[in-house]
């Protein structure tokens, strides 16, 4: 990865865009695309769309979910501490002791020092009512001239890049489908192409799928492909045995489920086959555990693929993926794109 692309990465990764708060990710992704797609829009509940129209008669639409998961301030004591509430899937045994960023404001994550805590206390699992937030203000009117009711934060973690390609940070899920995107159409914008494409950036995944679902009937496509995270099992506790054999540096995960339409799933795997993609699969009974799931179910039915990252620690300060693993899917979804066909039947046979 040259230097100029590991920093609009590294520029993505740290954009704060909790669920319901993505316009300074949107704006950004704009700016990356707005010399290489046809006009970029965006609708009444934030989701954004880039795309490379010709008047083809098949649409392809291309997916990637701009939130993360976060905090929202729920109260303010008489002290000026911050009470909070997760916004999507929070861990709160992972937000102890951790910096965070509403704005400019900057706080940390504060609980009782571990001399002060009984057995029974520290060995109670912690839930996110029994943490604080400290801005450093003096009382509660200071804080709320800084701070209001509804208030998103994030963590306020640096990008760590590590040996052998990996990088940690907080939103790789799902900055990282955002990057490929991004650098997808890139290239996409250079080439030929015999099929409609519709790039969207969609807001609210971490909390029920919604710019997935209004942003597919606004695209009305007849493909769709979700670019997210999926799970690296290749870690101490990883269990593979019990969640898929699945690790960083081995190449995209291609998900196997009924959420997945078949014809689809086998084009990708011989367009792999042919480039020499390294791809996993990994079986996903459920078809909801991400956009995939909306995109299937719009208008009359959509023929969708699932394509994930390996994601060692989900939802933590420092999920971690392999850039080689981000370089071939963005091999594979533009080899795949430049070959489509407008007459292909996704019926399943």
């Amino acid at each position: 990865m040259n230097g100029p692309t590991r920093k609009r990465l590294e520029t993505l990764l740290q954009t704060p865009s909790p669920s319901g708060a993505e316009t300074a990710l949107q704006d950004l992704c704009a700016r990356y695309l707005e010399d290489q797609v046809g006009t970029i829009t965006r609708d009444v509940h934030g989701n954004q769309y880039y795309p490379l129209a010709a008047g083809h008669p098949r649409r392809i639409m291309l997916c990637a979910h701009a939130d993360e998961i976060g905090l929202m301030v729920q109260g303010i004591d008489k002290e000026g501490f911050l009470r909070v509430t997760g916004i999507g899937g929070v861990d709160p045994s992972t937000l102890s002791g951790q910096r965070v960023r509403t704005g400019k404001v900057p706080g940390v994550i504060g609980r009782r020092a571990i001399h002060l805590q009984s057995k029974e206390d520290s060995d109670t699992a912690l839930s996110i009512d029994t943490l604080w937030i400290d801005i450093g203000a003096r009382n509660k009117k200071e804080a709320e001239r800084l701070v209001h009711i509804g208030d998103t934060l994030t963590l306020d973690t640096p990008v760590t890049w590590l040996r052998n390609d990996r990088v940690a940070a907080r939103g790789l899920d799902n900055r990282i489908g955002v990057f490929i995107l991004m650098e997808s159409m890139r290239r996409l914008a250079r080439r030929k192409l015999a099929v409609d494409i519709i790039g969207v950036t969609t807001v609210q995944e971490e909390i029920g799928l919604r710019g997935a679902t209004t942003s597919s009937y606004q695209c009305a496509p007849h493909v769709a492909v979700n670019l997210d995270v999926n799970f690296a099992t290749d870690h101490p506790d990883g269990e593979p045995e019990r969640w898929g054999d699945t690790g960083l540096s081995k190449g995209p995960i291609l998900a196997h489920g009924p959420g997945v339409n078949p014809r689809l799933l086998s084009e990708f795997k011989d367009v792999a086959q042919r480039a020499h993609i390294p791809t996993q699969v990994r079986a996903e009974p459920d078809a909801d555990g991400t956009d995939a799931g909306a995109l299937q179910l719009a208008h009359d039915g959509v023929a969708v693929i699932d394509i994930g990252i390996p994601n060692r620690y989900m939802h933590t300060a420092v999920e971690m993926i392999c850039l080689h693993d981000v370089q071939h899917c963005i091999d594979l979804l533009t080899a795949w794109v430049v070959q489509c066909k407008n007459d292909v039947d996704y019926t399943p046979r």
